[in-house]
């Protein structure tokens, strides 16, 4: 993996950007919207009886934005978290852009890319058996 500071290329994508506008605009929605009453009930849960690894989003994403974050990271901590990180990203990007500063680039190597992949995937599932364990 290697960290480098780089100076932005004119067309090229800001995803923190992306992620996190869609982050924000997501917590205000929750905020300002009766988002619970409009989603139907989770039909995995409805078949199989357990939670579903996205059970809990739209109550933790209500609960975030409202200020709870305890409540939002009991009730789904991998959306809790992936939130507050775009945010976080969007602020980042934000600051980068504003003051004309060098961006931070990572590359990984084709293992590295696998083993990120890998992470994820894991980190999805502890998040499910979290559910399942909590329920």
């Amino acid at each position: 993996m290697q960290l480098m500071l780089r100076k932005k290329h004119p067309g090229e994508i800001e995803y923190g950007i992306i992620y996190g506008t869609i982050a924000a605009i997501a917590l205000v929605a929750a905020r300002c919207l009766p988002v619970q009453d409009l989603l139907p009930g989770c039909a995995f849960r409805g078949l199989f009886g357990l939670p579903c690894p996205t059970c809990g989003m739209t109550r933790s994403l209500v609960s975030l934005a409202q200020g709870e974050l305890g409540p939002a990271i009991s009730l789904n901590p991998l959306v809790a978290i992936v939130l507050l990180a775009a945010l976080a990203a969007l602020v980042a990007n934000l600051v980068v852009l504003a003051f004309r500063l060098p961006r931070p680039s990572v590359t990984v190597s084709a293992g590295e890319g696998t083993a990120i992949r890998l992470f994820a995937l894991g980190t999805v599932l502890l998040n499910w058996l979290f559910l399942v364990l909590s329920d």
